[in-house]
């Protein structure tokens, strides 16, 4: 005899804890969900979507050169230092976090053709069109520290990784010793300039160039030859090094496309990457080495993956004209141009990417870079500011008026039934200003000065509906609040003869002969205010009590009748209750 018994786990279907999320059986058999890899896609291609709707890769612009900036290099070992050089032979030190210049100095006569910074970071080497190799300190950018004059026009310039050395191309690719005044060692095959020169980050000895006759050429600065060489079908504008495999480089033709080669196998390239619809005229790695970033004569920018022949992405802006040079920063989160119409520009590595809030500077430039947005916008924000420092002003001035009353009222009739009355207004004031309008307008301006400093919203409508409320709010809170205790509307609405003087839950009422009559319900319910009748109504009437008068009002609190007692002065001048 077979017993089947159907048993379960209750590890599948119970919570650990009560704050687990509870557990749902499913069933993950593909017959059962014939529509899973749909909905998958779907899924997939709107988060797609939503990522390139929301992204703003660009994040600011860097005017200060009078021309194009021809060259560009990101500081070794500070993600925040960049150092340019334009077609006028000036070259600027900027800071990329407050997004402006530090220092600046006219280094060549004619262009700045490349810069490299040295190993240690502290020293920039220039090269120009002046034939000059020039050495400038950071700290004093005034003067440079050491100037060798070539014997042939240099195109190009890069410090070795580790040691002293630097190299540079002209007529031939030269070494240099930074304590030396003549190369030490020059390589030469058959070209008439060399374009560019890069050293290995990973092999430092291994130096690759780029030759104006279409060849590419390796070299080792250990040896006296020159190691292979390799002759495209155009000109290649530009090398770079893989930083994370030794072997890979890639160069930017003058044929639209970039070819990356192993330095072991220089027969086909590697890779071929193509987008650009013009001329590719520098590139550069990110620091993984997983992408890398052209320039193109096109007016544009792309991010290429390594393993794939098209870009992921293009940036470009209407007044960019063509980008002479490109640079990846350190932390592989910003891409930094150079362009013709004499601006550089920083851009997000990954366009949809959240970087947090945008500092002032960057909200300052904004503002310079569209002057017809910037008086609108200063002009709401003024009044704003001005609106609510204004209604603290006009609440705290209020208060220390009535504060001055009230003691005037104390020290005048001292210890009499008017100091209840002066007391009760100045709770009124002081709960008046503490509760409701005081803080209103101080978080109003808080609001507005944070908005303001920290840049939360860069749109101009912002700021105008932030004004238009700070009016409306000024105006509401005017019209509907009773500012002044002393005003008309107050005393109107009494009886004749009469002076209401607290909003308290007692009823105060002044004779006209200086008698006060003070009626206090003891009920604690709350109930809106209700107005005094008019004299001569049936349920207020004054009834003669004794020779005297009497009066009835209604309970503000419980709205029922109370005979309100009377304190009249005898003729000794104290006071006497009268029932």
């Amino acid at each position: 005899m077979k017993v089947k018994v159907l048993s379960r786990n209750p590890d599948d279907y119970l919570r650990e804890t009560k704050r687990d999320i509870p557990k749902i059986p499913r069933n993950y058999d593909p017959v059962q969900h014939p529509f899973e890899a749909a909905r998958e896609y779907v899924r997939a291609m709107n988060s797609a979507k939503l990522d390139r709707l929301f992204a703003k890769p660009f994040i600011g612009s860097l005017g200060g050169h009078r021309d194009g900036v021809q060259s560009l290099l990101c500081h070794p070992r500070s993600l925040s230092t960049v150092a340019s050089g334009s077609y006028d032979g000036e070259i600027r030190i900027w800071n990329l976090a407050e997004q402006k210049c530090i220092r600046t100095v006219q280094a060549h006569r004619g262009m700045v053709r490349s810069m490299c910074f040295g190993s240690s970071g502290s020293h920039v080497f220039s090269v120009g069109d002046d034939q000059n190799i020039k050495q400038w300190n950071l700290d004093d950018f005034h003067e440079p520290v050491n100037t060798i004059l070539s014997k042939s026009s240099l195109l190009s310039i890069d410090h070795h990784f580790d040691e002293a050395k630097f190299a540079t191309g002209g007529d031939a690719v030269e070494i240099w010793d930074e304590a030396r005044s003549h190369p030490i060692r020059s390589f030469s095959w058959g070209a008439d300039s060399i374009q560019a020169v890069r050293f290995n980050r990973v092999e430092t000895n291994v130096l690759a160039s780029c030759a104006a006759d279409r060849s590419i050429v390796l070299h080792d600065i250990r040896l006296a030859d020159s190691l292979r060489k390799v002759v495209l079908t155009m000109k290649s504008n530009s090398l770079c090094w893989n930083p994370m495999e030794a072997f890979i480089f890639t160069v930017a033709n003058e044929d639209y496309k970039c070819y990356s080669f192993d330095m072991r196998n220089l027969s086909s390239p590697v890779m071929v990457y193509m987008d650009h619809v013009s001329a590719v005229l520098d590139l550069d790695y990110s620091p993984t080495g997983k992408e890398f970033v052209t320039a193109s004569y096109d007016k544009t920018i792309r991010i290429f993956p390594v393993d794939k022949g098209r870009s992921r992405e293009i940036y470009h802006t209407k007044r960019m004209q063509r980008v002479t040079t490109v640079k990846y920063s350190r932390d592989d989160k910003y891409i930094v141009s150079g362009s013709d119409e004499m601006n550089l520009r920083l851009w997000k590595a990954h366009a949809s990417e959240k970087l947090g809030y945008v500092s002032v500077v960057t909200f300052s430039r904004h503002l310079s870079d569209c002057p017809s947005v910037c008086p609108p916008v200063c002009l709401s924000v003024c009044l704003s500011v001005c609106l609510s420092v204004l209604l603290s002003f006009y609440l705290s001035v209020r208060l220390f008026v009535r504060l001055s009353v009230c003691l005037f009222i104390f020290r005048s009739v001292c210890l009499s039934d008017d100091l209840s009355v002066g007391l009760n207004g100045l709770c009124e004031d002081l709960a008046l200003c503490l509760s409701v309008t005081l803080p209103i307008s101080l978080v109003l301006c808080l609001v507005v000065m944070m908005s303001f400093c920290l840049d939360i919203c860069l749109s101009v409508h912002f700021f105008d509906s932030l004004a238009c409320l700070s009016v409306v709010l000024f105006g509401c809170l005017h019209r509907r609040l009773p500012w002044f205790c002393f005003s008309s509307d107050r005393v109107s609405s009494l009886p004749h003869g009469t002076t209401r003087s607290s909003k308290t839950s007692s009823a105060t009422i002044r004779k006209s002969n200086g008698s006060f009559a003070t009626a206090t319900c003891r009920s604690t319910s709350t109930t809106p205010r209700s107005r005094t009748r008019r004299a001569g109504s049936a349920r207020n009437a004054r009834r003669p009590t004794g020779g005297r008068t009497a009066s009835r009002v209604r309970c503000r609190t419980c709205r029922s009748d109370r005979r309100l007692p009377l304190r009249s002065k005898s003729s000794h001048g104290r006071t006497e209750t009268l029932s």
